[in-house]
Protein backbone atom coordinates (compact mmCIF):
# COMPACT_ATOMS: atom_id res chain seq x y z
CA UNK A 1 0.00 0.00 0.00
CA UNK A 2 2.82 2.46 1.02
CA UNK A 3 3.78 2.25 -3.04
CA UNK A 4 0.23 2.98 -4.02
CA UNK A 5 -0.01 5.94 -1.67
CA UNK A 6 3.52 7.78 -3.29
CA UNK A 7 2.11 7.08 -6.73
CA UNK A 8 -1.04 9.25 -5.72
CA UNK A 9 0.76 11.54 -3.68
CA UNK A 10 3.00 12.75 -6.93
CA UNK A 11 -0.13 13.33 -8.53
CA UNK A 12 -1.41 16.06 -6.12
CA UNK A 13 -4.01 17.57 -8.26
CA UNK A 14 -7.24 18.67 -6.68
CA UNK A 15 -10.24 16.55 -8.09
CA UNK A 16 -12.99 18.07 -6.07
CA UNK A 17 -12.09 21.84 -7.43
CA UNK A 18 -11.46 20.42 -11.03
CA UNK A 19 -15.11 18.66 -10.72
CA UNK A 20 -16.59 21.40 -9.48
CA UNK A 21 -15.25 23.63 -12.28
CA UNK A 22 -16.13 21.21 -14.58
CA UNK A 23 -19.80 21.44 -13.10
CA UNK A 24 -19.67 25.37 -13.04
CA UNK A 25 -18.71 25.21 -16.73
CA UNK A 26 -21.24 22.60 -17.82
CA UNK A 27 -24.39 24.63 -16.15
CA UNK A 28 -23.24 28.19 -17.38
CA UNK A 29 -23.40 26.45 -20.97
CA UNK A 30 -26.53 24.92 -20.33
CA UNK A 31 -28.17 28.77 -18.94
CA UNK A 32 -26.25 29.98 -21.83
CA UNK A 33 -28.41 27.62 -24.42
CA UNK A 34 -31.56 28.63 -22.07
CA UNK A 35 -30.87 32.11 -22.32
CA UNK A 36 -30.30 31.94 -26.69
CA UNK A 37 -33.56 29.39 -26.38
CA UNK A 38 -35.75 32.46 -24.59
CA UNK A 39 -34.07 35.51 -26.57
CA UNK A 40 -35.78 33.81 -29.92
CA UNK A 41 -38.86 33.03 -28.26
CA UNK A 42 -42.16 34.31 -30.26
CA UNK A 43 -43.88 36.36 -27.76
CA UNK A 44 -48.24 36.40 -27.68
CA UNK A 45 -48.78 33.71 -29.67
CA UNK A 46 -51.48 31.11 -28.78
CA UNK A 47 -51.84 27.35 -29.18
CA UNK A 48 -53.12 26.43 -32.86
CA UNK A 49 -56.25 24.94 -30.93
CA UNK A 50 -58.33 25.07 -27.60
CA UNK A 51 -56.48 23.18 -25.10
CA UNK A 52 -58.77 20.41 -24.55
CA UNK A 53 -57.90 19.46 -28.20
CA UNK A 54 -54.25 18.28 -26.93
CA UNK A 55 -55.61 16.31 -24.94
CA UNK A 56 -55.36 12.12 -24.91
CA UNK A 57 -53.32 9.40 -25.31
CA UNK A 58 -50.16 9.20 -27.14
CA UNK A 59 -48.37 5.94 -28.01
CA UNK A 60 -44.69 5.44 -29.08
CA UNK A 61 -43.31 2.24 -29.91
CA UNK A 62 -40.49 1.89 -27.45
CA UNK A 63 -41.51 4.09 -24.63
CA UNK A 64 -45.14 2.98 -24.78
CA UNK A 65 -48.34 5.97 -23.44
CA UNK A 66 -48.22 9.28 -22.91
CA UNK A 67 -51.27 11.09 -21.85
CA UNK A 68 -52.02 14.65 -21.52
CA UNK A 69 -54.71 15.70 -19.88
CA UNK A 70 -56.59 19.45 -19.11
CA UNK A 71 -56.84 19.94 -15.31
CA UNK A 72 -57.53 23.06 -13.66
CA UNK A 73 -57.46 25.05 -17.31
CA UNK A 74 -54.12 23.70 -17.91
CA UNK A 75 -52.47 21.01 -19.85
CA UNK A 76 -50.66 17.95 -17.39
CA UNK A 77 -48.32 15.22 -19.60
CA UNK A 78 -48.11 11.79 -17.34
CA UNK A 79 -45.94 9.30 -18.92
CA UNK A 80 -44.19 6.57 -16.48
CA UNK A 81 -43.35 7.64 -12.99
CA UNK A 82 -43.49 11.89 -14.46
CA UNK A 83 -46.26 14.17 -13.53
CA UNK A 84 -45.18 17.49 -14.70
CA UNK A 85 -47.43 20.55 -16.04
CA UNK A 86 -47.36 21.68 -19.47
CA UNK A 87 -47.03 25.79 -19.83
CA UNK A 88 -47.38 27.34 -23.11
CA UNK A 89 -44.39 28.75 -24.39
CA UNK A 90 -45.04 29.55 -28.37
CA UNK A 91 -47.47 28.33 -31.32
CA UNK A 92 -47.82 24.53 -30.23
CA UNK A 93 -44.98 24.43 -27.97
CA UNK A 94 -45.41 23.85 -24.29
CA UNK A 95 -42.27 23.72 -21.86
CA UNK A 96 -42.56 20.74 -19.40
CA UNK A 97 -40.73 21.96 -16.51
CA UNK A 98 -40.44 19.71 -12.72
CA UNK A 99 -37.49 20.45 -10.67
CA UNK A 100 -38.83 17.59 -8.31
CA UNK A 101 -38.44 15.14 -11.80
CA UNK A 102 -35.20 16.90 -12.89
CA UNK A 103 -37.44 17.51 -15.91
CA UNK A 104 -36.55 20.62 -17.95
CA UNK A 105 -38.12 19.87 -21.46
CA UNK A 106 -40.14 21.20 -24.25
CA UNK A 107 -42.61 19.25 -26.06
CA UNK A 108 -44.07 19.89 -28.97
CA UNK A 109 -47.27 19.05 -30.92
CA UNK A 110 -48.07 18.85 -34.35
CA UNK A 111 -51.52 19.07 -36.05
CA UNK A 112 -52.19 17.18 -39.22
CA UNK A 113 -53.65 18.76 -42.56
CA UNK A 114 -56.99 18.25 -40.75
CA UNK A 115 -56.21 20.67 -38.02
CA UNK A 116 -56.44 17.93 -35.24
CA UNK A 117 -53.23 17.51 -32.80
CA UNK A 118 -51.48 14.24 -34.43
CA UNK A 119 -48.74 14.14 -32.20
CA UNK A 120 -45.97 15.35 -29.63
CA UNK A 121 -42.53 15.62 -29.07
CA UNK A 122 -40.73 15.29 -26.16
CA UNK A 123 -36.90 14.12 -25.14
CA UNK A 124 -36.82 13.57 -29.24
CA UNK A 125 -39.52 10.95 -29.11
CA UNK A 126 -42.39 11.05 -31.03
CA UNK A 127 -45.81 10.00 -29.71
CA UNK A 128 -48.81 9.26 -32.07
CA UNK A 129 -52.03 10.58 -31.07
CA UNK A 130 -54.57 7.39 -31.02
Amino acid sequence: AAGADLILAKGSRDWSAYYLALDKSSAEHEEKVKREHEAKIHRDTKPSRELAAYAGTYENAAYGPATVSLENGSLVLRWNRLVVPLTHEQFDTFAAVSERDDVDELVQFRLGTDGEVKTLTIFGEDFAKK
